[in-house]
């Protein structure tokens, strides 16, 4: 017998079934316990590594940029919405003093009178919901976990009621 049929029986007799049914067995195993093993791992790191995405992107220069801007413009339309709030305000009382209101009989006056007095009540609820809403954003960014770092310390932590940002007249 040569050398060659001889290597080749032996390689036959070792690949019988039960072997390949054991590689197979191992293959499939190792295709199925690679995956989950690998998950796994990315979920018991998972705080960790998100602890850190948290840090890189806190410390982002756009993330800094965007935050710093957005806390100076917000606090100065908070002041802009109340200076506008106390001028509506303004508006409506000199309107209301200065324009009696109209007899019943006189429809069209009364119509008039009662449309100009709700374009400024709408104009001034308007502004005040305005302030409102930018005050309510403020605060809400002031603490998030990206942003907060990043508000000047010559700005409030939270906008309250104090007389120049409670966005009433």
């Amino acid at each position: 017998m040569s050398n060659f049929s001889q290597k080749w029986e032996n390689e036959a007799d070792r690949w019988n079934p039960r072997r390949v049914k054991i590689f197979f067995a191992i293959l499939v195993a190792v295709v199925l316990i690679t995956p989950v093993t690998i998950w796994g791992v990315s979920v018991a790191t998972s705080d960790a590594k998100g602890k850190g995405n948290v840090e890189i992107e806190r410390n982002s220069a756009e993330n800094r940029v965007r935050s710093q801007a957005f806390f100076e413009q917000a606090y100065e339309d908070v002041q802009k919405f109340d200076t506008q709030i106390g001028d509506a305000q303004k508006a409506y009382d000199n309107f209301v003093a200065d324009n009696p209101k109209p007899s019943a009989d006189d429809l069209v006056a009364a119509q008039l009178y009662t449309q100009q007095l709700n374009n400024r009540q709408v104009t001034l609820t308007g502004l005040q919901q305005q302030c409102q809403n930018t005050v309510a954003d403020y605060n809400a960014e002031a603490r998030k976990t990206l942003a907060a770092k990043w508000r000047s310390p010559e700005l409030p932590y939270q906008i309250d009621s104090s007389p120049a940002t409670d966005c009433k007249s």
